[in-house]
């Protein structure tokens, strides 16, 4: 078992650190570092056992500036760590600047998802490392693993580096995998830069995980916590492991990590294949289906891959805003019948389609199954049955909680992390909007069944202050009768029919009126606060998601009283700077914008093992 901190016996003269790389927004498994084995969460178990390491002099957390990781501020205060944000995916910047900041001389590198890392087998490496210096055998780099050639259990990793060598790399290294990865450039000897490997003695567990990149991972250092307790060291683990297959055995299928960045690994399998998406639009349903398989469809074209939408009713600025992703159209004459299906099955194998993507109500269970026996099918949940009956190989519900379990067959992809923004967004996340003039959008989706855009409309220019502008955003079936706003201070009111990009709308608007479907999740990402309005029951789910997390307040449904309790709602929070400041963040947290890459590393994990070829990326850790 691990002893208690030794901190008073740590080496002196040399100031050593260990800096831990992590993250929220992991592609396969979103939150990881938060996730909970035993009493504590998997950040706080390996900040905890790096505290009772007698080499090292401070711990820091190496975190992203997104305020997806915001968080981690209240965690690593609790723990009694310091915090550093930098660089989302040029890791190694963010630990040169790291290390600076905390002016270590020696630094340690983990990552944040190693829950049972032992803090004698860091002090071991840091040791080998610091017992060298000054001497004919000193070295830039020390290791306790070498690719194939590993004694422990992925998990275990400890990297010891000086502060020079990570400060040449940062200044040399150019590679993706290399900014990404943080040390590789160092470890394969560029520049003359001397490493070492030592292994542990005694130990063989280079064939266990314990590591949680995935759902898998996390069961398995659940068990093993359950089992041992949470202060068991490198040997009673993989003692534990070798005497209980069937324990090892929980995560032996996740791929191994590459060196290569998370985006070359994921272009690399993308690329020159066919992924086809089935959706429809029109006044009656509005964008909503198609807009959520652009995200996606975008996202794979981005990447060198082909993406073909068979489609009804997609016109207008809708349509030229696909054809500028790359995304393909084949008119679809009828929607769910049974020539659909025939005509969808021969586009597939048409075009040999790695996978297929379907959002829509009226594909029933025959024509879905149908599909999935083609190819590895995702399809859009909204409502509970659908959830329930989980028609597709992995069913994409960003209206579940985390709690929601997976369907019988599927995987489940839940909740707002998972939402595919489209990469008109997603261009706009990297760059602060300017605000300008104070401005409340109103978009109550393509259809607006309700006819609710004029009373809403009218009641916020009856309510608002003069210097609040409303822009009206009008669907292909919604529109303003002149009556429904007649008496109106119509010089503060913007009409736009058909919008190219709404996002171009909503970025730096001082408010969102929004029915609760895609443009959701679009808003939380560029952190607009919104007033939700119910314009359909399969909304619920999003309406309870976003407020539950605090990125949004609900006006209920569209019935008569709708117009003032939106109005109500808007007054208090133009009022409100702080409360539309709490919305804002609580939405970009919950909507890093990485939705669309977790969605196609999910379908790559989906497609290797139908045996369409190569994985998904096993992202960077943290």
């Amino acid at each position: 078992m691990l002893g208690s901190s030794l901190a008073e016996s740590r080496l002196p003269g040399v100031r050593v650190v260990a800096i831990a790389q992590a993250r929220m927004g992991s592609s396969r498994l979103p939150g990881k570092v938060l996730k909970r084995a035993g009493t504590a969460s998997i950040l706080a178990h390996l900040v905890r056992r790096l505290q009772r390491a007698r080499t090292l002099d401070a711990v820091v957390v190496a975190t992203t500036d997104r305020a997806a990781d915001d968080p981690l501020e209240a965690v690593t205060a609790s723990l009694g760590v310091a915090l550093h944000r930098g660089p989302e995916h040029d890791v190694l910047r963010r630990y040169a600047d790291a290390a600076r900041a905390a002016s270590a001389a020696v630094i340690v590198r983990v990552t944040g998802d190693c829950p049972l890392l032992d803090p004698h087998e860091v002090d071991r490496v840091v040791e080998a490392f610091l017992e060298r210096r000054g001497t004919p055998g000193e070295v830039d780099y020390a290791t306790n693993q070498a690719g194939a050639d590993r004694r422990i259990p992925r998990g275990y990793d400890v990297e010891v580096v000086s502060r020079a060598a990570l400060e040449r790399a940062d200044r040399e290294a150019t590679a993706p995998g290399d900014r990404e990865h943080v040390l590789p450039w160092i470890s394969r000897g560029e520049g003359g830069l001397r490493a070492l490997v030592t292994h542990p003695e005694g130990v063989d567990g280079g064939g266990f995980r314990v590591t949680v990149d995935t759902a898998a991972d996390l069961t398995l250092v659940r068990a093993v916590v359950a089992a041992l307790g949470e202060d068991a060291g490198l040997s009673e683990v993989v003692e534990f492991l070798s005497a209980h297959p069937e324990v090892a055995a929980l995560n032996a299928g996740v791929a191994q990590k590459s060196t290569a960045s998370e985006e070359d690994q994921r272009r690399a399998w993308i690329a020159g294949r066919v992924l086809v998406g089935r959706g429809d639009a029109g006044p009656a349903i509005g964008v909503g289906h198609v807009t959520r398989l652009e995200g996606v469809l975008g996202a794979w074209t981005a990447r060198g891959g082909r993406a073909v939408l068979r489609c009804r009713g997609v016109q207008g600025a809708l349509a030229e805003r696909l054809a500028a992703s790359g995304i393909e159209l084949d008119p679809a004459a009828s929607c769910g019948s049974p020539e659909d299906l025939t005509e969808t099955l021969a586009l597939a194998r048409r075009e040999r389609a790695v996978a297929i993507a379907v959002d829509g109500y009226a594909f029933d269970d025959t024509f879905l199954a149908r599909l999935r026996a083609e190819a590895p099918l995702l399809v859009f949940a909204d409502d509970a049955e659908t959830l329930s009956r989980g028609r597709g190989d992995l069913v994409l519900a960003l209206g579940a909680g985390a709690g929601q379990p997976a369907p019988a067959g599927a995987r489940l992809l839940a909740g707002p992390s998972y939402a595919p923004l489209r990469g008109g967004v997603l261009a706009r996340l990297e760059t602060a909007a300017s605000a300008g003039a104070a401005r409340v959008v109103v978009s109550l989706g393509g259809a607006d069944p309700a006819r609710m855009t004029g009373p809403i409309v009218a009641r916020l220019l009856e309510r608002l202050p003069a210097t609040i502008r409303v822009v009206a955003v009008l669907g292909g079936a919604s529109g303003l009768a002149p009556a429904e706003l007649a008496g109106a201070p119509l010089e503060r009111l913007e009409l736009v029919r058909d919008a190219p990009e709404l996002a171009a709308l909503l970025a730096g608007a001082t408010l969102a009126v929004l029915a609760a479907g895609s443009t959701t999740w679009e808003a939380m990402a560029l952190g607009v606060p919104a007033v939700l309005l119910e314009v359909a029951p399969n909304q619920r789910g999003v309406v309870e998601v976003a407020t539950s997390l605090g990125a949004a307040v609900s006006a209920g449904t569209a019935d008569a009283d709708a117009p003032g309790r939106v109005a109500q709602a808007a007054v208090h929070l133009l009022g409100d700077a702080t409360a539309r400041l709490a919305l804002a963040a609580a939405g970009r947290r919950a909507v890093d914008g990485r939705g669309p890459v977790r969605i196609l590393d999910a379908l790559g994990e989906l497609v290797a093992a139908r045996g369409g070829g190569r994985s998904s990326p096993d992202p960077s850790p943290c």
